[in-house]
């Protein structure tokens, strides 16, 4: 049985986007003495796009590791 269509369910797409809006938001108009400059939020941007990469490599790291391990490309340690 087949199910009607009803249309894309852009549902996750529009939420992901009001929360990129709010973020933007809250970083230019927080409310501050002197209101943060758009050059302030792309320069953080900027930081949590490298701490992100950082991230991921660390853990791509690992993934290759135990892939190295599965292959036997590299010693396994005795743990007993």
């Amino acid at each position: 049985m087949s199910r009607p269509f009803i249309g894309v369910d852009d549902t996750y797409e529009k939420h992901r986007r009001s929360r990129m809006q709010e973020c933007i938001e809250d970083y230019l108009q927080d409310g501050f003495e002197e209101e943060p400059s758009p050059r302030y939020l792309y320069e953080e941007m900027l930081l949590i796009i490298q701490e992100l990469a950082d991230y991921h490599d660390k853990h791509r790291a690992r993934y290759l590791e135990l892939k190295d391990y599965m292959l036997g490309s590299s010693h396994v340690p005795e743990r007993y």
